[in-house]
């Protein structure tokens, strides 16, 4: 209850003052997602001269996943069928920095950092020259990442955000493993799957962002 003793001007500073302060300093708890990427959620914290640094953890679901194996997979082959069969589901890490530098038009650009972690099994049939039986598919990718786009307040504590990014290989780590398996066989061609993912180039992305700031 409204203290009737309370003087307004008072009380409409000490709005403005949380405000500026909320303004300043940000520890926020996010959803996201990046499309055709993932989604999940991510902590982030921004210094009053507009720094920004997040970490999040995500996973990939399903039509992300389809779209997402099926570019990397490319051309028919032992390889783009481990990379398009094989893998039923993915978790990601991100590491992200960035600058907001003009808080009241919202405008930011991030950099950074992803592991986009996959895995599932394929039938030995599926692949030329393997043995019949169930094998065990891991691919870890590490990604560069680059974004921009504009953050809002939507009332005290929440925020909207959208930006648009690009996204790239660094690096590919795949594995395919079971009994029955020649291991020859088996490290050529994760070789060449690592191969397929590492030449894919760029990828665009979406992301969509809701947050609470809890200061």
């Amino acid at each position: 209850m409204r203290n009737p003793r309370a003087r307004p001007e008072l009380d409409q500073k000490q709005l403005d003052d949380d405000e500026r302060h909320s303004q300043d300093w940000m520890v926020a708890l996010e959803a996201f997602t990046r499309v055709p990427l993932d989604m999940g959620i991510q902590a982030g914290l921004e210094f009053p001269v507009g720094l920004r640094v997040s970490a999040g953890y995500g996973w990939v679901p399903g039509p992300y996943m389809d779209f997402f194996t099926d570019k990397l997979a490319g051309a028919n082959s032992n390889a783009a069928v481990l990379l398009r069969e094989g893998i039923q589901s993915g978790r990601t890490l991100r590491l992200q920095a960035g600058f907001r530098p003009w808080r009241e038009l919202g405008f930011y650009a991030d950099a950074g950092f992803a592991n986009i972690s996959l895995d599932g099994s394929i039938e030995g049939e599926q692949l030329r020259g393997v043995n019949p039986g169930t094998y065990s598919a891991t691919t870890s990718i590490d990604t560069w990442l680059l974004e921009i786009g504009y953050q809002a307040w939507v009332g005290r504590h929440f925020t909207l955000a959208a930006g648009l990014g690009l996204s790239g290989p660094l690096g590919s780590r795949s594995e395919l493993s079971g009994d029955g398996l020649d291991p020859e066989l088996a490290k050529s061609i994760a070789r060449a799957a690592d191969e397929h993912v590492e030449q894919f180039g760029v990828l665009p992305a979406l992301t969509l962002r809701l947050g609470f700031d809890m200061i």
